[in-house]
């Protein structure tokens, strides 16, 4: 058995190389990849997702302002996994706007990102931030629509309300209230 200071050293060590080894995890889950390099239905999916966001951020602009918006080609895309399944989120702009969306690498769209000046929020959202906050001129908006499934099931003669993720995992399983009524 080794004196106490040794023990205490290698305890440090080892709790040393345990943390470096969770960084080194941490650190991998999210790889920056090319989008040529991704499964074709998750490309498909970004692609299409891209253009259609465009195609509003136009519509949606020309009604406000004159001229054109340019959307930019998709710029970075990283892989990552949520509950087990490699998830892909690419980048893009609209104007000045960030834009970014994340899907599974069968295609199915978990997650829509849009970054938003402070004119193009709610007031409604604008107010709350200011009555929690104060004004907050450094404040940054994004508007999150996040998928999920809502699916009604009976199974063994109960009715079930289940919220299932894009990836998935099912999030939510609540038996309907009148079940066995």
């Amino acid at each position: 058995m080794f004196p106490m200071p040794h023990n205490k050293v290698a305890l440090l060590v080892l709790a040393g190389a345990v943390a470096l080894g969770a960084a080194g995890v941490w650190a991998a889950a999210e790889a920056e990849v090319s989008l040529d390099s991704i499964p074709e239905p998750a490309r498909t999916a970004l692609q299409e997702i891209h253009d259609r966001q465009g195609q509003v951020a136009r519509r949606f602009m020309r009604e406000r302002e004159a001229g054109e918006l340019k959307v930019g080609p998709i710029t970075r895309v990283t892989k990552d996994k949520e509950d087990g399944v490699d998830t892909y989120q690419g980048e893009w702009q609209v104007g000045e706007m960030d834009h970014s969306a994340t899907v599974t690498d069968a295609g199915g769209t978990i997650e829509v990102q849009t970054e938003l000046p402070a004119a193009r929020v709610p007031a409604a959202v604008s107010a709350a931030i200011a009555a929690k906050f104060g004004k907050a001129p450094d404040a940054s908006y994004s508007l999150i629509n996040t998928f999920t499934w809502d699916v009604e099931v009976t199974a063994a003669g109960k009715t079930h309300f289940v919220t299932v993720l894009p990836t998935g995992k099912i999030q939510d399983d609540e038996l309907a209230p009148d079940n066995g009524k």
